[in-house]
This record gives C-alpha cells, structure tokens and sequence, in this order.
C-alpha cells in the first residue's frame, strides 16, 4: 500500500515537472536559460528570437548604453539643483583672545577679550528667478531622452548582429549539406565509373578521373565543416551563449517573396521611425536649450536666503535665537568675454547639429531607396538561381544517363557536375543575401525587430 501510495506521488511530482516546462516553453526561455541548459551538456534549440533576446541581455554595448542612461539621470539631478532649495546646518564655536572695538568706531570699548562665541543655525536659500536654469533643466531632460534613444539604437544594432551572426550559421549548414550532396553525387559517379571500366565500356583514365573529383569534394566538406563551426563560434560570442555549445537552430533561410512598400511610402516611414532621426531632432533642442542657457545668463537672478538658529557664549550659556532673511538680486554687466563666448560656442554646436539632421535625413532617403532596390534585385537573382539549380540537376540526370548508357567517356558528367556544385553553391549565397537584403529593409525602415525569417 505504501509503495502504490509512493509511486503516486512520484507520478504527481514528475507530471508537475513536465507542465512547468511546458509553461515555460510557451512564455519564453528567461536570460541565461540558454547558459544552464549548455552547462548541462544538453543540445541547445535555438530560435531567431531566442537568439536575440541573449544577445541582448549580454551584449556588452546594450549594457553600456543603460549605464549612459544613469549617467545622464545623474547630470539632470545636478542641474536640478539650481531650482530646488538648499538646506544646510551650521554650529561654530570660537573664541576671540583680542577684539578692537575702537577699529570699529567704538573706541569706548578699546581692547577686550578674551571671550567665546557660539553660533548654530539652519540655513536655507531658494533661487526664485533664474531663467537660465530653467533652460538648463530642459536641456538636462533631453539629454537623458537622447540617452534613452541611443540606447533604442544600440538594442537595433545588437538585434541586426545577432540576426547576421544566426545567418551565418544558418548559410554555412545549407553550404555543408550542398558539399554533402555533392560528395553523394560524386561517389555514385565514381561506383559508375568503376563499373563501367570493370565491364571494358570505358578506359581506366574516366575512373582515376571520377576518383580525384571525390577526393576534392570529400577535401571541401571538411572545409564546410570548419565554416560551420566557425559560425557558430561566432553566434555564440554574440549572444552570450557558452562557447563550444552544440546548437540546432530551429529557424530556416528558405525563400519567401517580402512585399516591401513603395518608394514614397518607405520614405516617409524610414524619416518617421529612425531613431538616428529621432536624436538627430533631440539633439537639435538641446542645443536650442544650451544655447538658451547662455543668452539668459545675462538676465538677473533672484534668490532668497535666510537661516534659524542660535547665538551664545558656549551652548546653552546665554544663549538666544537668531535669526535672519535677504533678498539678493545679481545680474552680471561685464565678464571679459565669457558669456558671450559662451553663446557663440552654443550657437555654434546648434548649428552643427541641424546641419547634422539634415545629412541624417538624406542619408535616411538613401538608405531607403537602395533597400528597396537592393531587395527587387537580389529576389530576381534568388529566383534566377532557383531555375538554374533546376536545370543543373536536369543536366546532370541527362549527363549521368549517357554515360551509364556508354555513350562517350565521363567528362560531360565531370562538367554538368561542376555546373551543378556550383549552382547549389550559388543558390545558397543568393538566398543568404535576399534574407540580408530583408534585414537591411526592416534597418532603412527603423523596424529590424520585426525582421523574421518566417513567412508571416
């Protein structure tokens, strides 16, 4: 009864196990999942998405990008103190051995001391008019808005290199499966070939022939090999993943036609979502708001001071409140130079960086119209390569035919094989570019995290 009782349990214990992992599944692998499971020795199935979301919980230039973010929060708290109030406590107890009274116009009192004195007060001062720290204060807050889009622009480019990385691998495994297949295919000649030299329809040259062009590709897979792990070396630096991990990518680069918007509509939504358009345009206010800064310095500044406290002998001997307040007004009429070098300098920087939003936005155009040409050429190449990987394979059907059938020698299947590596070969850099030609899309466009390699 005690063992039905403990298998059970047991069963229970091992169906919550498995609804968990289900569940976790379904919502998505957590950061550094990927880390534990590889240390577990376990093959890691890795999506695109997976692949992105390591990259940017550990790439090291997203985390660099956050901490600019503290840093500008840090500089708007200090320029935030120019509005706030200051609040201080001050106590200083002294004494004076020698005071001259008479140097101070009361010569009735001469020389006297020696004494102590005890002074402790709360102070406070408000600034109540400064419009230059006003400007400042703005100026602070778009600093930490251009912050938080740089670091919007480094999550793209950590996106678009994580993207490129799981292509490379993905282009190196179909380029390894096409060695493969030409390695299958060479082995079939070279059976045929020794086949027909063991039946006297062929001469021992057709063999040796067949032979060396195994030999190569056998010679090539290795190659292909290399590139794969070399990939995947590659992706895994980049997404944090343990190096050395065995990784199936779950994702494919098979074609699918991308239909991309028209030019003036691409156009208009690669100005409107860039965010090199977006901190081009912060950079811009805050210069407005530097610049701003400066011209208002020249205006008075209005603050109020004013303390609470006690004054004695010693504390607590003679001692008494004391108090006091002040309105100080300051308004600067000469500096040597500095306010309005300061100005000059502003204005200057502001100036840079519309002429820096306008090259932005024609570069933006550029970008634009060149994905959209880049893709229509590079979908007609893919499609081009389709057909002629189709033909290749004919050839090398009819090649092989012939020469199973003693029509001839070897050398005509040798060239429609050659052809046929080839077209695999170029078939499958045309559809790895057609993809990067999609990315460098969705980049024009300001929109790489939607890049997928699945039809949607």
């Amino acid at each position: 009864m005690k063992l039905k009782i403990l298998d059970s349990y047991r069963g229970r214990f091992i169906l919550g196990i498995f609804i968990a992992t289900s569940i976790l599944q379904s919502q998505g692998w957590a950061a550094g999942t990927l880390q534990r499971i590889n240390e577990q020795g376990m093959t890691l199935n890795l999506s695109l998405q997976q692949a992105i979301d390591e990259a940017k919980h550990n790439n090291v230039m997203l985390k660099v990008a956050e901490e600019r973010i503290h840093e500008a929060q840090g500089r708007r708290l200090q320029n935030d103190s120019d509005l706030l109030p200051h609040i201080s406590v001050a106590a200083t107890q002294g004494r004076v051995f020698w005071d001259n009274f008479a140097s101070q116009g009361l010569p009735s009192f001469g020389v006297i001391g020696p004494f102590n004195t005890f002074d402790a007060r709360f102070q406070l001062t408000q600034r109540i008019f400064d419009l230059s720290a006003i400007s400042k204060f703005q100026a602070a807050n778009e600093d930490v808005a251009i912050a938080r889009l740089q670091e919007k622009l480094a999550q793209q480019q950590v996106i678009t290199a994580a993207v490129m990385a799981y292509m490379d691998v993905l282009q190196a495994q179909e380029q390894l499966r096409a060695v493969e297949e030409d390695v299958k295919l060479a082995g079939q000649l070279t059976s045929l070939a020794q086949h027909q030299l063991e039946a006297g329809i062929v001469t021992r040259l057709d063999f040796i022939r067949a032979q060396t062009h195994l030999a190569v590709h056998q010679a090539r897979k290795q190659q292909s090999i290399q590139g794969v792990n070399t990939a995947n070396l590659r992706l895994e630096r980049i997404t944090g993943i343990a190096l050395g991990s065995e990784l199936h990518l779950s994702d494919s680069i098979h074609f699918f036609e991308e239909k991309p918007l028209g030019l003036l509509e691409t156009t208009d939504a690669a100005i409107k979502g860039r965010i090199e358009m977006s901190i081009a345009e912060a950079k811009i206010k805050y210069g407005q708001y530097l610049l701003a800064q400066a011209n208002r310095t020249r205006l008075p500044r209005v603050e109020v001071y004013g303390d609470y406290g006690q004054s004695a002998v010693e504390p607590n001997k003679y001692a008494h409140r004391a108090a006091q307040i002040a309105l100080n007004v300051r308004m600067p009429i000469f500096e040597g130079g500095l306010i309005e070098g300061d100005i000059r300098a502003q204005r200057s920087l502001k100036n840079q960086a519309l002429t820096m939003r306008d090259d932005m936005k024609t570069q933006v155009e550029e970008d634009a119209r060149l994905s959209l040409q880049t893709l229509a050429t590079i979908t007609e190449q893919v499609k081009a390569a389709q057909e002629a990987l189709e033909l290749a394979s004919k050839e090398v059907d009819l090649a092989k035919n012939e020469y199973s059938a003693g029509v001839g020698n070897n050398v005509a299947v040798v060239d429609a094989q050659a052809t046929l590596e080839n077209s695999r070969q170029f078939y499958v850099t045309a559809l790895t570019q057609y993809h990067l030609a999609r990315l460098n899309y969705y980049s024009a466009l300001g929109q790489t995290e939607s890049f997928h390699l699945n039809p949607s």
